[in-house]
């Protein structure tokens, strides 16, 4: 990735699905499992939230201009949350026309799986069941990197 500060939230989700699976043995109930993978899509959804706003800021640095960065800290706290792909491509829309496209055209098994962690996250949050596996959970991680690094080659 261009954005270094993306890339270090990035290997985070890397490093914690490493040391989850890693702690992971054949005894453990499948209890903790299914706990632990709800963490992980809690996490990963974070992360890309936190991803996607710090690849905007760091695009929005050219222009040096502490309003429009306030502007930015204060819209994007109050209007993107939970990043579907339909709002990641929302997002991008605001900023030029064409740059949701790029999203959009992207195969769908990608945006399923960034919708997949997002929804996933919401029935966790509102209590509804949720039955994930650390695999599901690194298969939708996995298959939705593609547009994370989009965004990051889109805007930088």
């Amino acid at each position: 990735m261009k954005s270094q500060g993306a890339q270090t939230l990035i290997d985070q989700v890397d490093l914690a699905i490493t040391e989850i699976k890693g702690f992971i043995c054949l005894n453990t109930p499948e209890i903790e499992k299914s706990y632990l993978a709800k963490f992980l899509v809690v996490f990963v959804c974070g992360i890309y939230e936190e991803t996607i706003e710090t690849i905007l800021k760091q695009m929005l640095k050219k222009y040096q201009s502490p309003e429009l960065d306030k502007f930015f800290e204060i819209y994007i706290s109050y209007s993107f949350s939970n990043p579907k792909c339909n709002k990641i491509m929302d997002l991008l829309n605001r900023f030029n026309s064409s740059w949701g496209d790029i999203i959009e055209a992207l195969p769908e098994n990608n945006k399923d799986a960034i919708n997949s962690i997002v929804n996933n996250k919401n029935a966790i949050a509102h209590g509804r069941p949720c039955n994930l596996t650390i695999q599901d959970v690194e298969n939708f991680y996995n298959d939705s990197k593609l547009i994370i690094e989009k965004i990051d080659d889109i805007l930088l």
